[in-house]
């Protein structure tokens, strides 16, 4: 190759092989590295020489980071850089520059995790020991009250055993001294005696001795023990006691617990509507094109939720759908805690930004009826709902709007209360509101629950549509069942019904009934309308109200035939008849006889009743059939009226 040229294309081929060298002996080391010492290698006359010179050198060539430390970190790229600063580098030089920085790099990721794992072990190791201190105790806690009851039976029986001791002390001593006299006064026969009774005091006296010797020995170690069960005392006193808290309820817990089956069924659809969310198009947009099948408007919502889940989403995913009548979709999911997060602030914005479309949240509210509400309140103020809110002490926002049930233009002048429809945004605070009541301008108003009735049609009277869908020809009057519309009517004190063709109500009437019908109907189709509260997992929820005793209606559709008359029984049956008991007139002073006469007057079914009525008491006994009271009344004339 000229001089002055460089290789443009070393370092990026292979190197090329040269003759092996011969050798006297085999190389037993695989490596190509110079037999030349580290010491000698730094001798060499070189520019860089130092740790100042190497700083300034790859400053100068601009291989490392200005103000920055050299770590092991900053090593290995500045090794990555080095191995590009020539092309005429040999490939081995590259290589063996690169096999030291990657192992820099795992020298600091090892580093890391060494730092990591210490960092974790202290927190586990402090986590831990204090879990241990009130695990120990709380085992300790026994054994130290048995040591605790077993010292204190030890320190009195020590203290029974001192008591006992000097008495015996004292005893033994005036044995001793008697001894000592009787041996000095009676030396003859009485002295091996003495001697003995000596001996026995000696050796009880030593044994005294050595009971106080061992109570001696064991007050310091039960005064140790004291200390320690103080101690022990405090800690435990100090130690807050472990909590354990309750299991959340579900509705699959209430469900589980063999509920009657119309609450179970109750419980499980108020658990579908927890997990629903509803969304409807703005006016004038659809949010799916029309023939859209549920699987794929499934899919496109799924697509949405994954698109906006992040680390707060709560888990779920979306299991069915079904499209409503205005265009929109309700939207059921696996889990509350999805759906709840789906309709916040925040996850309803991240939602909405999804479609193209325009697209709201309908939100799912609780019907509760205010009866007898002050007409001068003024439920079209912004601010009255906050009011309520704050009176009552209820979380912001937890009504939703308020409305008159009956239109303020179709009152009468004397009116002066009416019912009111309150929304509530969720079911534990409407029950709460329909478990203590409301108060509104500290005046407490009667609550109930709004439940679902059948729906009537205005135009035709029949029931199971709305006007709006009516195929009828013609308006029927809902008073008269005229064929004209009910707001035209102009009957005076006519009314018949439409639905059970007849004339003693009218076909709004609360009291018809086809709607009563129609409403035991509705209640065995929805067993919420039979409870009084709004089904939730809570078991005081699930109160079913008793059923209103059915009322006798005497009415009769004119399609219908009488039933005919029965002919009248020859059999000798009992009917009742009319009796009269009389009382003697009041007196002024009535003395006790005449008490016990008002109490207990006579009676007398075969003398005629001459007394008047208010002076008399009727009640009904069993009278003969009418064969046998036609011949009684033959041959006794009676002047009691019969009752049928």
């Amino acid at each position: 190759m000229p001089p002055g040229k460089t290789n443009t294309t070393a370092g990026t081929g292979p190197p090329k092989t040269h003759s092996p060298t011969p050798t006297t002996a085999p190389n037993t080391r695989r490596t190509n590295r110079n037999p030349i010492t580290t010491d000698e290698i730094l001798a060499m006359p070189n520019d860089v020489m130092d740790t100042t010179d190497a700083e300034k050198f790859l400053t100068s060539k601009l291989l490392c980071l200005e103000n920055q430390p050299f770590t092991a970190a900053h090593l290995s790229s500045i090794l990555f850089h080095i191995t590009q600063m020539s092309s005429a580098t040999p490939t081995p030089v590259i290589a063996a520059i690169r096999a030291v920085a990657f192992l820099l790099r795992k020298q600091v990721v090892c580093e890391i995790a060494e730092a990591a794992a210490n960092t974790l072990a202290t927190s586990l190791t402090d986590t831990i020991s204090s879990r241990l201190v009130d695990h120990t105790i709380a085992a300790l806690a026994p054994q130290i009250a048995s040591i605790h009851v077993a010292s204190e039976a030890l320190s009195k029986t020590a203290q029974q055993a001192d008591t006992t001791l000097a008495t015996t002390l004292d005893k033994a001593e005036r044995l001793h001294r008697l001894a000592a006299n009787e041996r000095t006064e009676q030396e003859g026969g009485v002295s091996v005696a003495a001697e003995r009774i000596e001996e026995v005091a000696d050796a009880l006296y030593a044994t005294v001795s050595d009971c106080q010797n061992a109570v001696k020995l064991l007050a310091p170690s039960l005064d140790s023990t004291q200390e320690r069960l103080n101690l022990l005392s405090k800690q435990m006193l100090t130690s807050p006691p472990p909590t354990h808290p309750a299991p959340p309820l579900s509705y699959s817990a209430a469900t589980a617990t063999h509920l009657p089956s119309k609450v179970d069924h109750a419980i499980g659809r108020a658990a579908i509507r927890a997990c629903q969310i509803i969304l409807d198009p703005k006016p004038g947009t659809s949010l799916f094109p029309p023939g859209t099948s549920n699987k794929d408007i499934a899919a496109r919502l799924k697509e949405a939720i994954g698109n906006i889940r992040d680390d707060n989403t709560p888990p779920g995913y979306v299991r069915a759908v079904s499209v409503l009548r205005n265009g929109g979709v309700a939207v059921e999911l696996n889990t509350e805690d999805l759906a709840t997060w789906l309709r916040s602030p925040t996850g309803r914005t991240l939602l909405e930004g999804q479609f193209e479309s325009t697209v709201s949240f309908r939100s799912r509210t609780f019907a509760i009826v205010l009866e007898y509400l002050p007409i001068r309140l003024q439920l079209d103020d912004a601010e009255f709902l906050r009011h309520v809110e704050t009176e009552n002490s209820l979380p912001t926002d937890s009504l939703t709007s308020i409305r008159w049930i009956k239109p303020p233009a179709r009152r009468s002048s004397e009116q002066r209360k009416a019912f009111a429809l309150l929304q509530v945004a969720d079911a534990y605070t409407a029950n709460g509101l329909l478990r203590d009541g409301l108060c509104i301008e500290q005046e407490r108003i009667a609550v109930r629950k709004d439940k679902k009735e059948p729906i009537r049609c205005a135009k035709c009277q029949t029931y199971g549509h709305i006007a709006r869908n009516c195929s009828a020809p013609a308006d029927i009057c809902g008073t008269c069942a005229g064929q004209h519309p009910s707001s035209q009517c102009n009957a005076y004190r006519t009314t018949r019904c439409a639905n059970c063709r007849v004339d003693s109500h009218t076909s709004w009437s609360r009291k018809c009934p086809e709607f009563i019908r129609r409403c035991e109907l509705l209640n065995d189709r929805f067993p919420e309308n039979r409870m009084p509260y709004f089904p939730t997992e809570a078991a005081w929820t699930h109160a079913i109200s008793p059923s209103r005793p059915q009322t006798a209606t005497t009415t009769q559709s004119p399609t219908q035939t009488p039933a005919p008359t029965q002919p009248p029984s020859t059999q000798n049956t009992s009917t009742l008849r009319q009796a009269t008991i009389s009382f003697p007139p009041a007196r002024t002073l009535p003395t006790a006889d005449d008490v016990m006469a008002d109490l207990y007057p006579p009676i007398d079914f075969d003398t005629p009743n001459t007394s008047s009525p208010s002076d008399a008491t009727t009640f009904f006994t069993p009278q003969p059939s009418p064969s046998s009271s036609r011949q009684s009344e033959s041959s006794t004339p009676s002047s009691s009226p019969s009752y049928v």
